[in-house]
């Protein structure tokens, strides 16, 4: 055999060696890759922010607080935020109330800005870090403004914050009731809102009994309750049917009827 192929032969065979220890050595220090995995949706009070600054084609800088409690697949809380731009400088407010689906939530967003009150509805789903909400061009359906699900996302990054213990005593948000239920006396339900301090107060003021003085239309006064976002609460058997409301810490509910056996 001539030499000149007997070096290929050669060659071919180093080549064949190398490649073979190479791919032994990838396999013997492989490590498997760790992907981390979303946040789970919990129950309880948590915080998310949101920033935007100006750029050319969206001329607005934008800082935003989510402030929301999770008790079982209900979420209530607030969002508020502060956008400066050129036709724009104040700030804008208002209650976040919807359902929790595994790891994302459908919620509708009551808010003011510039004086104008308006609803929207919000999807936000879970990440690494926090929350991440699907925005979708809007459109107007029902007196709400809602997503265009069929045309194409934007992805807004919330990631998550502490809480300010301050923020959650400042002022307070009831969910339940929301008014125009009709409850029964003798029966339990449970309240639920978001902020306040801890412990808070409940009372159950009488409607019809406003007008002879607040002190009198307190009929029922629960101190000292532990602050979770929800009380389980026993309507008093003596209670008489007509409109009530409840007052929770600094905030009064909407009327509802109470009904007598």
């Amino acid at each position: 055999m001539k030499t000149w192929k007997i070096l290929v032969l050669i060659a071919l065979v180093l080549i064949g060696i190398s490649i073979a220890a190479q791919k032994l050595l990838l396999k013997k220090n492989s490590v498997p890759i760790s992907i981390p995995s979303v946040l789970t949706l919990q129950d309880g009070r948590q915080c998310y922010t949101y920033s935007h600054d100006a750029t050319k084609d969206a001329p607005y800088t934008t800082h935003e607080k989510l402030d929301i409690t999770i008790n079982g697949n209900t979420v209530t809380g607030t969002k508020t935020g502060t956008q400066e731009g050129p036709d724009m400088t104040n700030g804008y407010n208002g209650t976040f109330v919807g359902t929790v689906k595994g790891n994302a939530i459908d919620a509708v967003y009551s808010y003011t800005i510039e004086g104008s009150k308006n609803k929207e509805e919000e999807l936000f789903q879970t990440n690494q870090t926090g929350l991440e909400q699907l925005r979708y061009p809007l459109i107007s359906k029902n007196g709400m403004l809602v997503p265009d699900t069929a045309k194409q996302s934007e992805i807004l990054l919330y990631p998550r914050v502490e809480c300010d213990p301050s923020d959650g005593a400042q002022s307070v948000h009831i969910s339940v009731p929301a008014g125009g239920e009709k409850f029964t006396v003798g029966r339990s339900y449970t309240l639920k809102w978001t902020g306040g301090q801890n412990p808070i107060d409940i009372f159950l003021i009488d409607d019809a009994l406003k007008s002879v003085g607040v002190s009198v239309s307190l009929v029922d006064r629960v101190y000292h309750v532990s602050n979770t976002g929800s009380y389980n609460y026993t309507f008093p058997s003596y209670l008489k049917s007509g409109m009530y409301q409840f007052e929770i810490g600094d905030a009064t509910s909407n009327t509802f009827e109470l009904i007598a056996k």
